[in-house]
C-alpha cells in the first residue's frame, strides 16, 4: 500500500461491498474537525476533500456523487461516505488522539442496512490525507505527472471495498515533507505538505521577529552594533542585516513574537530562528564570536545561547512547540555547548558530513536537500540511496525534510514518487513502490522495460555514491552528467525504451512513453556531442582519411547541437512542464536550460588539428611552411576550423614564439587615469567592481606582487571585488587568456569571466602560491573584423575579513601568426 505509515493498523474482510454502483446515488457526507480557533479553517479543508471525493468519483464511474452537510440531506437509498466526522473527530475516534494530527482512520459501519464507509483525520489536512489515500489504494487512482495526462483513473460501474474494513495510518515518519520546483503538481496528492498544511517554520526569518519599521524607533538595542551605534536598517530591508543576538532583550522580543505566531497559527510546531539573507552582524556578537583557522568568523555560541534562550522561553508557555534554524553563514557551526531538547536543526546536502558537525549537540534534525532534476537530460536517479538517507536521518533525530527539486517529470516522477511515500514510512519497498509507478503511468506491459531504462540511469548514479557522500545532484550539471556514462548505458536504455514502445498498450500509456523517449532522444544528442568532442581529445592520425573525418567532426559538433535544438524548440519545449523544469507551461525557468558549456571543447579541436600537423609533418613529410599553406587553404574552406587552423599555423611557423600582450598595463605598473565615465580606476585601464560588498576594497599592492612592482588585490566581505574591463579585438580569432593569481588561506574562490556570445565563468580555488592559470576561447560575434567584450576577474564569496586575492601580470594573446613579436 503506498504511503502506509510503519506503526499503520489495517485489517480487510476478505468479503466485500460496493459504496459506489450505476444507478445509485452517492452521498458524500462532510463532517466537522475538532472545536477550535482553526475550526473554520479545518473545515473548508475537509470540505475540499469531500469535493476531491466527489470529482473522482465520478471520473471513475460517472455517477455524481452529491456532497451534502449532513446525513438527513442524503438522497434516499443512498450509498454513504463520510468525510470527516458528524461531530468532534477525536471523540469519534479516540484512536486519533493518539496520532499525528495529519493521521487519519479509514473504516466501514453499518448504519440503516448497509456499510457506511468514514473518512476521519485528526485534522483537516489529515481528512484529506485519507481521502487521497482511498483513492490510491482502494479507487486505484494515481497522479503520476502534472496535468491531466499524469492522472490515471480507471473506469468501472461499480466500486467494491472489504466489507469489514479497518484502517489506521497514525503518523508519518517526518513532521514535515515539503519541496519544491512542483512544476504546477499538487503534492497534497502524494500526502506532502503544501504551503496551506506545513507546520514547521524553519526559513530565514529574523526580519519578521524584528521588523525594523515597527521596532526601530522603540527598540534599536534589537539591531546590529554598526561603527558602535545601533543601525536600524531601512523599514523593507529583510537582508544584509542581523539583530543583536547577544543582548537579553533580543531573546525576548524572539518569545513575545512566538506568543504572537502560535496565537495566529496554533496549528505550527515551531517558530523559525533562522539568521536573515546576507551578512551584516552585529559588531557586539563578532566580538563575542571566535575566530577560526581558516579565518571565518563563527558567532557559534552567542547564537547558540540566544536559541536556548528562545526554546526554553518557548517550552515554558507552550510545551511541545519547537525552534527551528537552518545552520547558514556565520552561524552555520554547532555551539560548544548543547542545544536544548525543543530545537531542529537542519543539515544540508550530505546528512551524515553535516551531522559531525553537531552529534550531541542537538536532540532533532531537519534535512534540507538539493534535488535538482532541472539541467539534466538523463533520469538523475536515486531511489535507493535517498531510502538509505532518510532512514540514516531519522536514526539520528530527523523529523523534517525540506527538498529543493525543480522537477522535470518524465526524468524524475518515479523517485519523487518514491521519495514521497519514504517520508510516511521510511522503509517501505522501494522496488515495489516503482513498479507500482511504471504499471500506472506506462501499463503493466510496457512497465517492465521502463523499469530496464530506469535501473540503468541509477546504475549511473550509483557510480559516483560513495560510502561518505550521496552526491544527490548537481547544479547546471551540463556536460558533467556524462562523466559516468558509458556508450553501453545509452545502448541499454535506448533498447529499454524500443522495448516498451513495442508492447505498450492504451492511448495514454503510449502518450506518456512517447514523452519520455522524446526526451531522451534530447540526451542522446547532447551524448553524441560529448562523443565526438571526447574522440577529438584523444585523435590519433595515421591517414589523410582519418584527417578528414577528425576535420568533419568539427561540423557534425555543430550539427548535433542543431539537432538538440531543434529537437528541444518542437518537442520538449511544447511540454516544457513534463520534459524540463517550467513552473507554468508557457514559462521554463532559465536554470532548466540544459547549459551544456563544453568547458574541453575548444581544447579538442587544438587537439584534432595538432595531431592532424604531426601526421603531415611526420606522415605525409610536409615542411612547416608546406604544412602551415595547407592549413592556410582549409581555414578558408572550412569556416568552423579557420581559428584553429590559424592557431596549427602559429605553432608551423613560429614554434616556441613570444606572443604580443593585447592587453595595456598587464601588470599593474601604471597608475590611474581620469576616464571619461567617471569610473575609479585601480591602475591605469583596469577599472574597480564591486558587487555585493560589505567592506571590501581593491588596490594595488607593492609588496606582493608576482612580476613588477605591483598587483591588483581585492580584499574583504564581498560577494565579487575586483575589475571589469572592456577590450577591443579581431573578431573571428582565437584567443589565450593568462594571468597569476594567489590568494589568502581564507578564500573561497576567485573567478574570471569573459563575456562572448555568453558569458564564460572560470572557478578557481585558493592556493597560497603565485599560480598561472591559462583560459583559451574563440571571439566570435557577430559583425565585422573587430569587435569588442569584456573581462571580468574577481575575488568571489569573500566570506571572511581575511579574504583576499591577488592578479597580475595578465595577457591577451592572438594564437594566430600575426600574434608572434
Amino acid at each position: 500500500m503506498p504511503f502506509l505509515a510503519r506503526d499503520a493498523v489495517v485489517r480487510e474482510s476478505a468479503d466485500k461491498t460496493a459504496i459506489l454502483e450505476a444507478g445509485r446515488p452517492v452521498a458524500i457526507i462532510v463532517g466537522k474537525d475538532t472545536p477550535g480557533p482553526r475550526q473554520g479553517i479545518e473545515n473548508g479543508q475537509i470540505r475540499k476533500a469531500a469535493e476531491v471525493l466527489a470529482d473522482y468519483l465520478h471520473k471513475i464511474s460517472g455517477v455524481d456523487a452529491t456532497v451534502v452537510e449532513s446525513a438527513q440531506k442524503a438522497p434516499a437509498g443512498a450509498h454513504r461516505i463520510w468525510v470527516g466526522a458528524e461531530a468532534d473527530p477525536l471523540e469519534a475516534f479516540p484512536e486519533l488522539r493518539r496520532a499525528d494530527v495529519q493521521g487519519f482512520v479509514i473504516t466501514t459501519k453499518p448504519a440503516d442496512g448497509q456499510a457506511e464507509l468514514h473518512l476521519v483525520g485528526a485534522s483537516g489536512v489529515g481528512t484529506q490525507n485519507a481521502v487521497w489515500f482511498f483513492l490510491m489504494n482502494y479507487a486505484d487512482v494515481r497522479n503520476v505527472l502534472p496535468g491531466t495526462i499524469g492522472e490515471i483513473v480507471p473506469h468501472a460501474d461499480h466500486l467494491d471495498i472489504p466489507r469489514d474494513l479497518y484502517l489506521l495510518n497514525p503518523a508519518p515518519d517526518y513532521l514535515l515533507r515539503t519541496w519544491s520546483g512542483n512544476a504546477g503538481f499538487n503534492t497534497a496528492m502524494w500526502l506532502a505538505d503544501t504551503r496551506d498544511s506545513e507546520r514547521l517554520q524553519y526559513h530565514h526569518n529574523c526580519y519578521q521577529i524584528f521588523p525594523p519599521g515597527e521596532l526601530g524607533a522603540t527598540h534599536p538595542e534589537y539591531f546590529p552594533v554598526k561603527a558602535g551605534k545601533p543601525y536600524v536598517p531601512p523599514k523593507d530591508q529583510t537582508e544584509g542585516w542581523q539583530p543583536t543576538f547577544s543582548n537579553p532583550a533580543s531573546a525576548q522580543r524572539a518569545i513575545d513574537y512566538a506568543g504572537e505566531l502560535f496565537a495566529k497559527q496554533p496549528n505550527l510546531k515551531s517558530m523559525s530562528l533562522t539568521v536573515n539573507d546576507g551578512l551584516g552582524y552585529s559588531e557586539t556578537d563578532m566580538k563575542l564570536g571566535k575566530l577560526l583557522p581558516d579565518g571565518n568568523i563563527s558567532i557559534a555560541d552567542p547564537y547558540g545561547r540566544y536559541v536556548n534562550a528562545v526554546a526554553e522561553g518557548i517550552e515554558k508557555r507552550w510545551p511541545g512547540k519547537y525552534v527551528a534554524f537552518l545552520p547558514y553563514n556565520l552561524t552555520k557551526w554547532a555551539p560548544s555547548f548543547s542545544l536544548a531538547d525543543n530545537v531542529i536543526v537542519f543539515l544540508f546536502k550530505e546528512p551524515n558530513k553535516a551531522y559531525e558537525e553537531w552529534q550531541g549537540k542537538t536532540k532533532h534534525v531537519g534535512l534540507y536537500l538539493w534535488l535538482y532534476g532541472m539541467g539534466y537530460v538523463i533520469p538523475n536517479h536515486w531511489p535507493h540511496a535517498m531510502q538509505d538517507a532518510l532512514r540514516w536521518t531519522r536514526e539520528h533525530g530527523g523529523v523534517a525534510f525540506k527538498g529543493e527539486a525543480y522537477a522535470a517529470w518524465m526524468n524524475d516522477g518515479p523517485k519523487m514518487w518514491v521519495l514521497n511515500n519514504l517520508l510516511w514510512n521510511t522503509d517501505l519497498d522501494v522496488d515495489a513502490l516503482l513498479r507500482d509507478y511504471y504499471e500506472h503511468a506506462y501499463g503493466r506491459e510496457a512497465a517492465p522495460a521502463v523499469a530496464r531504462y530506469f535501473a540503468q540511469a541509477e546504475k549511473i548514479y550509483e557510480r559516483h555514491h560513495t560510502p561518505e557522500e550521496y552526491h544527490f545532484t548537481a547544479l547546471r550539471p551540463g556536460e558533467e552528467q556524462f562523466s559516468d556514462v558509458t556508450a553501453e548505458d545509452f545502448q541499454a536504455m535506448r533498447a529499454a525504451l524500443d522495448d516498451a514502445k513495442r508492447v505498450v498498450v492504451g492511448d495514454g500509456n503510449r502518450q506518456r512513453l512517447d514523452l519520455l523517449e522524446s526526451t531522451f532522444h534530447w540526451a542522446e544528442l547532447y551524448w553524441q556531442q560529448y562523443a565526438v568532442m571526447q574522440a577529438m581529445l584523444q585523435a590519433q592520425v595515421h591517414s589523410d582519411a582519418e584527417a578528414t573525418k577528425l576535420l568533419d567532426s568539427f561540423a557534425e559538433f555543430q550539427r548535433l547541437g542543431d539537432q538538440a535544438a531543434e529537437h528541444f524548440e518542437k518537442q520538449i519545449k511544447p511540454h516544457a512542464e513534463l520534459c524540463v523544469y517550467a513552473p507554468a507551461p508557457d514559462r521554463i525557468d532559465f536554470r532548466a536550460d540544459a547549459q551544456f558549456k563544453w568547458a574541453q571543447l575548444d581544447a579538442a579541436r587544438d587537439a584534432a588539428c595538432a595531431a592532424i600537423s604531426k601526421h603531415l609533418v611526420e606522415d605525409n613529410h610536409l615542411s612547416p611552411q608546406d604544412a602551415a599553406a595547407w592549413w592556410d587553404r582549409l581555414g578558408h574552406e572550412r569556416a568552423e576550423v579557420r581559428p584553429y587552423a590559424q592557431t596549427q599555423r602559429l605553432a608551423l611557423l613560429h614554434p616556441g614564439a613570444a606572443l604580443k600582450n593585447l592587453l595595456t598595463n598587464g601588470s599593474f605598473e601604471e597608475p590611474p587615469a581620469t576616464v571619461a565615465d567617471g569610473k575609479p580606476q585601480v591602475a591605469r585601464d583596469w577599472p574597480i567592481y564591486q558587487s555585493r560588498m560589505v567592506n571590501a576594497t581593491v588596490t594595488l599592492d607593492h609588496h606582493i606582487h608576482h612580476g613588477g612592482n605591483a598587483s591588483l588585490t581585492a580584499h574583504g566581505l564581498t560577494d565579487a571585488s575586483g575589475t571589469h574591463r572592456f577590450i577591443t579585438a579581431q573578431n573571428h580569432a582565437r584567443y589565450r587568456l593568462t594571468f597569476w593569481y594567489r590568494t589568502s588561506p581564507e578564500t573561497q574562490q576567485i573567478q574570471s569571466v569573459v563575456f562572448l556570445n555568453k558569458p564564460v565563468t572560470t572557478h578557481y580555488p585558493p592556493v597560497d602560491e603565485w599560480t598561472r592559470v591559462q583560459q583559451d576561447f574563440i571571439l566570435d560575434k557577430p559583425g565585422g573584423d573587430t569587435t569588442t567584450f569584456a573581462l571580468n576577474l574577481t575575488l568571489r564569496h569573500g566570506g571572511s575579513e581575511k579574504s583576499q586575492a591577488w592578479f597580475d601580470d595578465v595577457k591577451l594573446e592572438l594564437l594566430a601568426p600575426e600574434g608572434a613579436e
